[in-house]
C-alpha cells in the first residue's frame, strides 16, 4: 500500500487467503500508523483495504461478520480451503460458515459464487 504499488496497477486483483490473516484486525493501527508517520497515500487507507478480496475460511461467525462489515461483501469470497470439520460450530463444509450469518440474500450469493464469477469472468 504504501509503496505504490496498488496505485501504479489499478486492475492489480489480489486474493488474501485466510480472510486476509491478521491484516484486517490491524487495518485501523496500520491506518493510523501510516497517518502518524506521514505517509502520502492517493486515496484513503480504508480503500486500499477494499481493493483485496478475502476469502472466508476464518471458522469464528463473529470474526466473518467483522470482515464483511470491514470490507463489504462483494470483497469476501467462499474459500475453499475447508480442511478439517468443526463439529462444535457445525462448520463440515465451506458454504456453512457462511450460510450460518443469516445474511440477506444479495450478500450471502456474493461471497458463495457472486464475487468469484465476477473476479475470474466465469
Amino acid at each position: 500500500i504504501i509503496s505504490g504499488t496498488l496505485d501504479k496497477f489499478p486492475r492489480l486483483q489480489v486474493v488474501l487467503p485466510h480472510a486476509g490473516g491478521s491484516f484486517p484486525g490491524v487495518a485501523g493501527r496500520l491506518d493510523h500508523g501510516i497517518t502518524k508517520k506521514g505517509f502520502k497515500l492517493a486515496h484513503p487507507f480504508r480503500d486500499y483495504v477494499r481493493r483485496f478480496y478475502y476469502d472466508s475460511i476464518i471458522y469464528y461467525p463473529a470474526a466473518l461478520r467483522f470482515m464483511i462489515e470491514l470490507v463489504g461483501a462483494d470483497r469476501v469470497m467462499i474459500g475453499s480451503d475447508n480442511s478439517y470439520e468443526r463439529k462444535e460450530l457445525a462448520l463440515d463444509w465451506p458454504n456453512a460458515l457462511v450460510e450460518s450469518l443469516k445474511l440477506p440474500a444479495e450478500q450471502e450469493e456474493l461471497i458463495l459464487s457472486g464475487n468469484a464469477v465476477r473476479l475470474f469472468g466465469l
